[in-house]
């Protein structure tokens, strides 16, 4: 959420809760290690949050995306 807030100016405050869109647990149980404990950092996953794209990767990485028009 706080990536999304940065970049449309919205103030975090404003937005609906992010879990309102995507289950954070889901999220995280996504890229937890596997049952023989090694990484999955590997993955990818997309969601739109307030008209953005957001892509959240197993390393970590999280990329917003335009505003759709």
């Amino acid at each position: 959420m706080a990536a999304v807030a940065a970049v449309s100016g919205i103030d975090p405050a404003e937005m609906d809760p992010l879990a309102e869109v995507i289950d954070p647990d889901a999220l995280d149980a996504l890229f937890d290690a596997r049952h023989d404990g090694t990484p999955r950092a590997d993955g990818t996953t997309r969601f739109s949050f307030f008209d953005y794209g957001v892509v959240v990767t197993g390393s970590g990485r999280i990329s917003i995306l335009d505003a759709t028009p």
